[in-house]
């Protein structure tokens, strides 16, 4: 369906009265993480992708600060919202459901796809507003709380003070300023319950044809990144081998940590393939190093003296 710029920036604006602010969060300290994040207890929360024009995205297990290895546990509200054409997400094993966002995942092409859908071409700016309004459960000053034409004028009015003070420079697209609208803008003039209402509503977004890929686990022990794609109705596709079972026995143990080792002298400095030994990448960097085996003997050191 052809967009007209006044339909988004309205849609933009209005969404932008109703949704509570994300915070920002410095770049990491490791400069070649490929996303900023905050630090929790446990490890660390991916907070925005910072490639937005990634179409598949590898998230990996750790990122290193300093001398500190930190796992990556989570993904936060709207983390890749500026990836316009993100189709495929690489998730590591270390993603908890405690620490995921409701819309880790919801990007600007999404939100849009799903407006278009919901509105006219022809939707004016109150009418916009109007609807947004009505999902939120905005109580207007008519009889039993209806949204009178006063109390649109009266958004409009705050709607057009909001978007004067958002800079919205960074975004480079007009599906992009709408999300940089919905992630970053305080709420204004709506109470918490309206702004916990909409945030219920925009869950129902759908996922249209992103897939997640990484282990699922079993059917009867999934891991929590496959919970929270099943709960999402998100698009799960399981890895055909076992994370760090590098010599392909069926199994994670010292020798693959061993094998790791004896390939990447073999290849005299050059780069092994992630394509040839996907399941050698342990620690989900996108590489082949002597990190993977590292980090497989922490991981079974670790499980040795949990008794697992």
């Amino acid at each position: 369906m052809k967009k007209t710029i006044s339909k988004l920036m309205a849609t933009a604006g209005a969404l932008s009265l109703l949704a509570s602010a994300i915070p920002f969060v410095g770049v990491s300290a490791d400069e070649a993480a490929p996303f900023e994040y905050e630090k929790v207890e446990g490890g660390v929360v991916v907070t925005a992708w910072n490639d937005i024009s990634v179409e598949e995205a590898t998230i990996p297990a750790t990122v290193t600060e300093g001398d500190e290895e930190l796992a990556v546990i989570g993904i936060a509200d709207y983390a890749f919202g500026l990836c316009e054409n993100l189709a495929v997400v690489n998730v590591p094993d270390s993603l908890k459901l405690d620490n995921m966002g409701n819309t880790a995942f919801l990007t600007s092409t999404m939100v849009m796809d799903f407006f278009d859908n919901e509105l006219s071409e022809a939707a004016t700016t109150d009418d916009i507003i109007r609807y947004v309004a009505e999902k939120a459960d905005y109580k207007g000053t008519g009889e039993n709380g209806a949204i009178t034409d006063a109390d649109i004028k009266e958004l409009s009015v705050k709607l057009v003070n909001h978007l004067n003070k958002v800079d919205i420079s960074a975004a480079t697209t007009v599906k992009g300023k709408l999300m940089t609208l919905i992630m970053n803008i305080d709420e204004m003039g709506f109470s918490q319950a309206n702004v916990d209402k909409f945030n219920i509503y925009v869950t129902a977004i759908p996922y249209g044809d992103l897939t997640l890929k990484g282990n699922a686990g079993t059917s009867e022990a999934p891991t929590e990144i496959k919970q929270y794609a099943d709960g999402k109705n998100i698009k799960f596709t399981s890895n055909d081998f076992i994370p760090g079972d590098a010599n392909g026995d069926g199994k994670l143990t010292a020798l693959d940590a061993a094998f790791i080792a004896k390939t990447l002298a073999d290849a005299m400095g050059k780069p092994v393939s992630i394509d040839e030994y996907p399941a050698a990448d342990f620690n989900g960097d996108g590489k082949i190093t002597a990190l993977d085996a590292a980090a497989i003997a922490k991981h079974l050191a670790e499980q040795s003296i949990g008794g697992k």
